[in-house]
């Protein structure tokens, strides 16, 4: 099997769709030697703010000269995105080798016991795992797909469990309320853990808190142990400052935008801190680098300044108003086009409700993505908001039109879904 068979392979499996439950990943782990048990993992869920928690994690841990193995989904543009060492990601040959053999397994797992068959998340987690645990990593980093108690990655006994925060999302899966959701995520606390958690909501955080208390794991809690106040701001990064016990971080910045980037930099300062309760050292030079240095495609990423083009991935009722209260308070502009493509599994019109009024018009579009709300139906959505509606059928055909609209003092502001990102930053990388 060569990497491109491979790649067909993997995603050919999400026919058996999302199948919550551990059974499977248990009994996969088992025959390849339960790689997971010589791995220190870092297990991060949350609703928003994992990835950017999870990159400024690894490049502190990088930066302290430990070796990290991170996890993340969906990718932006490659499959081997999904699974890096130090930034770099796995070799598309190492990947198809691994494919090569699980595929077998796989083939007979509904055959050879009761359990259904592998959904592609769980053999993406399952080759991973195994990945890293060849490669002797010091510091695995593993994102949750989605909620926590259920979900494929957490198979692992974590060094630190993390929940970002808790919110609307995967209603579905997860339940309809807050306090269900939380009770998801917070699955992946770990008897006699360390736990860091960006949560605020009350009913979330007595969810987290009984859990630790049931479990004897310490938690950090970002705005009560851990404090941050806000510094400067430019279109080329923050500054803010961190404050543990009696000792401030002066002057700590990031070139990720957004006063909720300066709360997922307290986050990953969070992980150190308990890191540190492990026995490890890691400087404050190391944090300072790390936070300095994390970038994260498609989160308030300025593509370009005049006109200024920001894009961001708000695909959620929580993402959209971070970005709204970033549109507001970080850029200056006259007017503002709004590009918009969303996928149709996700609650579209709070997304809208948030956004298009905004706007001084809107153009929707679709991404390539199979799951994307086709332009007419999400140009309905928006209609409730705003009037002044373009549909186009590509991504890149709304970039074209939204630049052509677009004048020197304006902004265009591009949201939705990671394919719509990924999609949307081809037209500059060309």
């Amino acid at each position: 099997m060569n990497f491109q068979e491979a790649v067909n392979y993997l995603t050919g499996l999400s026919k058996f769709g999302i199948n919550l439950g551990l059974s499977r990943m248990e009994h996969l782990l088992k025959i390849f030697g339960n790689p997971e048990k010589n791995l220190q993992v870092i297990h991060v869920a949350g609703t928003n703010g994992k990835g950017s928690t999870v990159t400024m994690t690894a490049n502190i841990l990088q930066e302290a000269g430990y070796k990290v193995g991170v996890y993340i989904s969906p990718h932006l543009y490659c499959f081997t995105e999904r699974m890096t060492i130090d930034g770099q990601n796995i070799p598309p040959e190492r990947l198809a080798e691994l494919t090569t053999l699980v595929q077998p397994v796989l083939e007979r797992l509904p055959h050879e016991t009761d359990l259904d068959e592998a959904t592609e998340f769980e053999v993406t987690t399952l080759l991973a795992l195994m990945y890293f645990a060849e490669e002797k990593v010091d510091f695995v980093i593993l994102e949750v797909g989605l909620g926590g108690k259920l979900d494929a990655t957490n198979v692992v006994n974590p060094f630190v469990s993390v929940i970002t925060n808790v919110d609307y999302d995967h209603m579905d899966q997860l339940g309809n309320n807050l306090t269900a959701i939380a009770g998801e995520k917070a699955g992946i606390i770990k008897q006699d853990g360390l736990v860091v958690t960006a949560s605020y909501e009350q009913e979330v955080l007595q969810v987290i808190k009984q859990v630790c208390q049931e479990k004897n794991a310490r938690l950090w809690q970002i705005g009560k142990d851990i404090l941050w106040e806000k510094g400067d701001c430019s279109l080329l990064k923050q500054t803010f400052t961190l404050i543990v016990a009696d000792k401030r971080y002066e002057k700590m910045a990031t070139g990720l935008l957004g006063e909720h980037q300066i709360l997922n930099a307290a986050t990953a300062f969070g992980i150190t801190e308990a890191l540190k309760v492990k026995g490890y050292e890691i400087a404050e030079e190391a944090i300072r680098r790390g936070l300095e240095k994390s970038k994260w495609p498609g989160r308030l990423e300025i593509m370009q300044e005049k006109p200024l083009v920001v894009i961001d991935g708000a695909h959620n009722e929580a993402g959209a108003k971070i970005l709204r209260k970033s549109l507001e308070e970080i850029f200056s502009y006259e007017k503002m086009i709004l590009l918009l493509g969303i996928f149709a599994d996700k609650a579209v019109e709070d997304v809208v409700r948030e956004l298009a009024p905004l706007a001084s018009q809107v153009i929707v579009a679709k991404s390539h993505n199979p799951r994307a709300l086709p332009p007419e139906k999400l140009a309905e959505q928006v209609r409730l908001f705003n009037n002044n509606v373009v549909v186009k059928d590509e991504i890149l055909d709304g970039v074209r039109e939204a630049l052509s609209l677009v004048g020197e003092k304006d902004m265009l502001c591009i949201a939705g879904s990671l394919s719509t990102m990924s999609e949307a930053r081809k037209y500059w990388e060309k």
